[in-house]
């Protein structure tokens, strides 16, 4: 018990520690996320000076000189909620984990025998983990963990493209010009044009305007993308803990058996 208690506590300060640094991270890094997308997108403020004057510095400071510097951290709600995607992951990762090694130690009783267990296998069970097993419940962790959160990562990209439009003067009309009249109910229609004023607005809207289908769009490419690069860090890492771990039980035996072989010549000679 004492272990667990331990074992948790650590886990505790270690998602506690990722997550401050990660909304320092985005704190820090959303101008650069900002001004990055609008040069890939082509909509970059400095788009039509020449090239080899157009960079990401000079497109930072023309978001802010024409935009305000506010814009430069649009998207930043949906960044800081995305912190939650690593936790979110590497807590299944653990459930699941612990839940199949509980599963292959009882099997491994039944099959042997209460309390024959092998003392490699028995105790932290991770040499219990397989490649291909760590390759799946690491998929599986990633997978749950981005359709959790990816109508947050659309808005975030959304926000992040939307440029700060100025105000215009043209709703001064006389109330029953028709002219007006007709563009009020264009403005109406044209739902699309209007800014989000943020994420909960964008992803409402999103969904307002086709649905689910309209909150997941493009999942399918950003899900394989980010599920296999997930799955195949999580079977590199059961790995090289596998091999750190034997490497260490083997030092270990070889100091043991240093020290007795000591101890024995010791006593001999007195």
């Amino acid at each position: 018990n004492n272990d667990v208690f331990k074992t948790s506590n650590s886990l505790g300060k270690s998602l506690l520690a990722s997550s401050f640094a990660g909304v320092m991270n985005v704190l820090l890094t959303n101008p650069l996320w900002v001004a990055n997308l609008r040069i890939v997108q082509g909509n970059s403020l400095t788009k039509n000076r020449a090239q080899q004057n157009q960079s990401l510095w000079l497109e930072i400071m023309e978001i802010a000189k024409q935009e305000g510097i506010l814009q430069l951290w649009s998207g930043t709600t949906a960044s800081l909620l995305l912190v939650s995607n690593p936790a979110i992951q590497h807590f299944l990762y653990d459930v699941l984990k612990s839940k199949l090694i509980v599963w292959k130690q009882q099997r491994q009783r039944q099959q042997r025998g209460r309390g024959s267990m092998s003392s490699s296998g028995g105790g932290k069970g991770m040499a219990l983990m397989r490649p291909l097993e760590a390759f799946i419940i690491g998929a599986i962790a990633k997978a749950i963990a981005t359709i959790v959160t990816y109508p947050m990562q659309l808005a975030q990209v959304l926000l992040r493209l939307q440029e700060k439009k100025p105000s215009s003067n043209d709703d001064k009309k006389e109330p029953g010009n028709s002219s007006n009249i007709k563009d009020r109910e264009n403005d109406k229609n044209d739902d699309e044009n209007q800014p989000y004023k943020g994420t909960v607005d964008c992803i409402l809207r999103l969904y307002q305007r086709n649905g689910i289908s309209a909150m997941y769009k493009g999942m399918n490419a950003k899900l394989l993308q980010t599920v296999l690069t997930a799955a195949f860090t999580f079977l590199t890492y059961e790995q090289i803990l596998s091999a750190v771990q034997k490497s260490a039980n083997v030092a270990l035996f070889q100091s043991m058996s240093s020290l007795k072989r000591r101890t024995g010549s010791s006593q001999r000679k007195f």
